[in-house]
């Protein structure tokens, strides 16, 4: 996952040529020139690229625990960039999605239930509710993870179940992020949901 993430990562930096005949804008050529939806484009990819290339490091127990201070540091950068970035782009251009108002609909559930996971995994870290903090950044992850997900989705529908184009589009703005959704609560159920304790120094760091 961490390879997979960090790549994703790397290839999303073509972007910031600013050209717009380039992967995923050659299919937004009719807003690819709006000003608002291409300032929001950049803005949610900076934001989801920083969040998917920290993400799997958050999730390390060994790196938590003995790097507790690089640990909170990184977990401020991931909310802020989803939160104040990725979240809000993602919702604002979702209204331009490809593959008409249930395409436009998928994307915004994405966006909302992103920004609504984060947000609840800061306020339980707030309030020192720790295994609710780890519950609830684990599904943050997964809705970030969605654009992996939906990449790997889209050619393989096409290509191997010769779906139509029109309707991958509209398939691709739910299933790449309800599948993530549905895996990271199978994870919490068998890591964290059988009364299961924290490792203890990790539990004396997280409280110091």
């Amino acid at each position: 996952m961490t390879l997979i993430a960090l790549y994703l990562s790397a290839v999303t930096l073509v972007y910031f040529s600013f050209r717009s005949d380039i992967y995923f804008l050659l299919a937004k050529q009719q807003v690819v020139d709006f000003l608002p939806w291409r300032v929001a484009f950049y803005i949610h990819i900076t934001g989801g690229l920083v969040a998917l290339a920290i993400g799997p490091f958050q999730f390390l127990e060994k790196f938590r625990a003995k790097h507790m201070k690089l640990h909170r540091t990184l977990g401020k950068i991931y909310v802020a960039a989803i939160l104040l970035l990725g979240g809000p782009a993602g919702f604002f251009m979702a209204f331009f999605a490809n593959g008409g108002p249930w395409a436009d609909v998928g994307f915004m559930f994405m966006a909302f239930f992103w920004v609504l996971t984060t947000w609840l995994a800061l306020s339980a870290i707030m309030k020192k509710d720790l295994k609710g903090h780890i519950r609830w950044m684990i599904r943050s992850y997964a809705l970030c993870f969605s654009a992996v997900t939906l990449r790997i989705l889209t050619p393989m529908l096409s290509l191997v179940f010769h779906i139509k184009s029109a309707y991958i589009l509209i398939a691709v703005a739910w299933v790449s992020w309800m599948i993530n959704l549905a895996v990271a609560q199978v994870i919490i159920y068998l890591k964290y949901n059988k009364k299961k304790a924290l490792p203890p120094k990790i539990q004396n760091l997280l409280n110091s």
